[in-house]
């Protein structure tokens, strides 16, 4: 995902964080996101048992969503949540 990009979404994000919306629907929001822009991608392992889940999410009707974009959304919602901890766990004090 180039930066420009990413920062679009983590400010979109951002925006939407404060205001009602519902968190599952940001989710797949998110999600669709990321399946118009699949070219992007890299190999990633998970849990088995978490890639179980994925594979039943992505094929539910409601959602139809390739697991790539759906575990893409996912990590950035993590992401976007824990932004400041992930900072400090990166740079610790050089940030400062």
């Amino acid at each position: 995902m180039p930066k420009a990009e990413g920062k679009e979404l983590a400010r979109e994000y951002t925006l939407q964080q404060g205001d009602t919306t519902d968190s599952w629907q940001m989710f797949l929001d998110l999600a669709k996101e990321y399946k118009l822009r699949d070219s992007k991608l890299a190999t990633v392992y998970i849990d088995s048992d978490l890639k179980s889940v994925l594979d039943r999410l992505k094929s539910a009707n409601s959602i139809k969503m390739p697991s790539t974009a759906l575990l893409s959304s996912i990590v950035a919602r993590f992401v976007f949540d824990h932004e400041k901890n992930i900072k400090e766990a990166i740079y610790g004090d050089s940030l400062l």
